[in-house]
């Protein structure tokens, strides 16, 4: 979060995409990182591609400016599928981040 605030300091909002099944603290991090930055965090998990659609939709209506993408196999397949013509930059851990 701090890295993403560094090259988006206008990030207010952040939603972050996570694969549920994906067990480890990462979420927890993700959001302990963003509160203590001044951050609101939103938490959009998905469990197979055919939830992407709603977890979008649900960031665009919590008027999100950034997107942090949690790594797991699931999401390091969606992100880049989803966004083609967007250029993802690799923060901590292999994490995506991308502001608009």
């Amino acid at each position: 979060m701090e890295l993403l605030k560094e090259v988006a300091p206008n990030t207010k909002r952040v939603a972050i995409i996570f694969n549920p099944q994906h067990f480890d603290d990462e979420l927890t991090y993700a959001r302990k990182g963003a509160e203590s930055l001044g951050i609101d965090a939103t938490a959009h998990p998905i469990k197979n591609t055919g939830e992407l659609d709603a977890a979008l939709r649900a960031v665009g209506a919590n008027q999100a400016n950034s997107l942090f993408v949690i790594p797991s196999r699931l999401t390091r397949i969606v992100a880049p599928i989803s966004f083609p013509h967007v250029r993802f930059g690799s923060c901590v851990d292999g994490a995506l981040a991308r502001t608009f």
